[in-house]
């Protein structure tokens, strides 16, 4: 996912608090010198250290917590990919980072049948996730609302998992 800073999500959370209270805002757009003036009504996302949304992780920097750990074993072999030598290639000088661990999928929610969920990476589910939290932070999840004049945008930092496997296949084909 893309990361914005601490002041934009602040700006965003006060800016989504705003518009619901004003129910009339989020769905208005109004048009002044040959602009269209837009609405962020919802964001959700899927951030360190447990997947939680965006409330929780600016929770955790607003009081001083640290989302940075130890490179989880599950992914992948540290002595494989680090070395101190910056200058060495291939390699990297950090064993630390941002990971986000234990988030659970259930793809019954998502009304997606066990067989299709099995071909979905993460980085899909964290999209579906972080829709799933914008929608409801706009308070349209289960109402009628004019679909034409929405859109949802996904930032995404990683390529997922799958991405090798269907570019290999594409290439091969």
């Amino acid at each position: 996912m893309q990361f914005l800073s601490l002041g934009t999500f602040c700006a965003l959370r006060e800016r989504n608090a705003y518009l619901m209270g004003n129910a009339e805002a989020g769905n208005t757009m109004s048009q002044t010198n040959g602009r269209h003036d837009i609405a962020v009504v919802g964001y959700g996302a899927v951030l360190p250290p447990d997947g939680a949304g965006v409330d929780s992780f600016l929770d955790l920097l607003e009081t001083g917590g640290n989302a940075i750990v130890d490179v989880p074993a599950e992914r992948w072999d540290i002595s494989d990919h680090f070395d101190m030598d910056r200058s060495v290639l291939d390699k990297t000088y950090s064993k630390i980072g941002g990971f986000v661990q234990g988030v659970q999928f259930q793809s019954f929610e998502f009304r997606i049948p066990p067989k299709v969920a099995r071909a979905i990476d993460r980085t899909q589910q964290w999209a579906l996730l972080a829709t799933r939290e914008a929608l409801t932070r706009a308070q349209l999840i289960d109402k009628d609302f004019d679909r034409a004049r929405t859109a949802v945008i996904f930032g995404n930092s990683m390529g997922g998992e799958m991405v090798y496997e269907t570019a290999t296949r594409t290439y091969l084909n």
